[in-house]
């Protein structure tokens, strides 16, 4: 290689040994594809020896669906190999065939004439490219509103294919003896807790927030010490981690060892930048957990809203599971925020919203349908008898005077019941069951 461009700091063998060992491995092509000169670490990446390399066509070390994708891109490189574009971005993902046979995902990134300044040389730096797809995959989770484990075990494999030697386990909701959530790559050596006794180094990390390393395996609890043996760990790395930041942690990123892996600054930012994602995964989770609940619970009583009501009997009516559907409506509530005001009539709805709920069985849905009218699915609810034993439990309830700071109201209810049959339009129950309210409102 020739030294311009290195500024008189090195000579032509300098720099050649400076590229040739760099981790990434760079490849020069010509502009027929054959490869002229490789970096001696493409053999750590895919197990070629350098000559078994130089003087064959790129092509034939790249998996099928990527040589489509390079003879595009290495066409609009030759076309203008002299003017640019000088550097190709963040460069393509391609799939390239070790010696082995294995696929090993990668990213290259290509110069031209325009970058190197070398005639009829396309320069080409291939990026283990592995990780960039399991974080796109971990990203993808979180637009589409996947669960949080989705998201998890993308990151957790993120990880994994950054330290060679490793599998990631990531555990979330730390109840101050286990976790609630375990995914990852480890074979769920996490999971086999079952509280024997043993030492515990994510116990350690969550009660210190620090991190903590161990290799003493067998002095693990019984179960974990079996599946880590069994899985070939040596050890390992337990970084802790808050959801909110400046609060306890209540999730874990956990790298199991396989073999000796050096606490270089690279691994150290592999596992920063996993316990950062992983945090931020379950932020958006808490994120989105609240906002799913916003738009499935009234802000006002705390019940289940007209949207959620619909949901659960749109759910029912497929599954050819009979019941009932019960219409309420709030007899003289229109007076009390007309004497008494809005904030005293909100709070007379949270109240008796309460009381419906207690009084229904632990199966039934009840749901504010909105202003002052009141639903609830009953399930499985077809007797004529327990029907009317509960809407007179739901009538008592309400009957009892409400008392709001120094106002003392009464109000009443009046309910309309429609039988939910298999197959039924969820529409045509709940207007059915209004219609009966209505109609028993007239008949007073």
């Amino acid at each position: 290689m020739a030294a311009e461009g290195t500024n008189g700091v090195l000579g032509p063998g300098d720099f050649e040994a400076l590229v040739g060992s760099a981790v990434s491995p760079f490849v020069l092509i010509d502009l027929t594809g054959t490869i002229r000169w490789v970096g001696a670490s493409i053999t750590e990446l895919t197990g070629w020896e350098v000559d078994e390399l130089v003087g064959r066509n790129m092509l034939e070390f790249l998996d099928e669906p990527s040589q489509v994708a390079v003879i595009d891109a290495f066409a609009r490189f030759v076309e203008t190999s002299a003017s640019g574009p000088a550097w190709l971005g963040t460069g393509i993902p391609i799939g390239v065939l070790c010696k082995s046979g294995e696929i090993v995902l990668c990213v290259a990134s290509s110069a031209t004439e325009a970058r190197t300044g070398v005639p009829g040389v396309i320069a080409i730096q291939l990026f283990r490219g592995a990780a960039h797809r399991h974080l796109h995959r971990a990203v993808r989770a979180m637009a589409t509103g996947e669960p949080l484990e989705a998201v998890l075990v993308h990151l957790a494999d993120m990880v994994a294919s950054e330290i060679a030697g490793a599998t990631v386990e990531i555990g979330w909701a730390w109840d101050g003896d286990a976790f609630a959530g375990i995914t990852g790559n480890a074979g769920g050596i996490l999971a086999r807790d079952d509280g024997s006794p043993g030492e515990r180094p994510w116990a350690a990390a969550m009660s210190t927030a620090d991190s903590v390393a161990t290799e003493a395996i067998d002095a693990l609890p019984a179960p974990i010490a079996a599946a880590a043996t069994a899985a070939g760990t040596t050890g390992c790395w337990v970084h802790p981690l808050a959801v909110v930041p400046g609060e306890r942690p209540t999730a874990a990123v956990v790298v199991w060892r396989h073999q000796e892996i050096d606490a270089t600054t690279f691994n150290a930012q592999y596992l920063d930048r996993g316990v950062d994602l992983a945090a931020l995964a379950l932020q958006w989770a808490r994120g989105h957990d609240s906002l799913e609940r916003e738009a499935r619970i009234d802000s006002l009583t705390g019940l289940a809203n007209r949207r959620s009501f619909f949901e659960r009997l749109r759910e029912a009516t497929p599954a050819g599971e009979p019941g009932t559907v019960l219409f309420c409506d709030l007899d003289r509530f229109k007076p009390v925020n007309d004497r008494h005001g809005h904030t005293v009539g909100d709070r007379v709805l949270v109240i008796l919203g309460e009381r419906l709920q207690r009084s229904v069985r632990p199966t039934d849905l009840v749901a504010r349908y909105g202003g002052d009218e009141f639903t609830v699915l009953c399930p499985g609810l077809t007797d004529p008898e327990e029907i009317a034993n509960l809407t007179e439990r739901l009538r008592r309830a309400t009957a009892d005077p409400v008392r709001v700071g120094e106002a003392t109201v009464e109000v009443g209810i009046t309910i309309g019941s429609a039988p939910l049959a298999p197959g039924a339009d969820a529409d045509e129950v709940v207007t059915a069951a209004a219609d009966a309210m209505r109609a028993a409102k007239r008949g007073r």
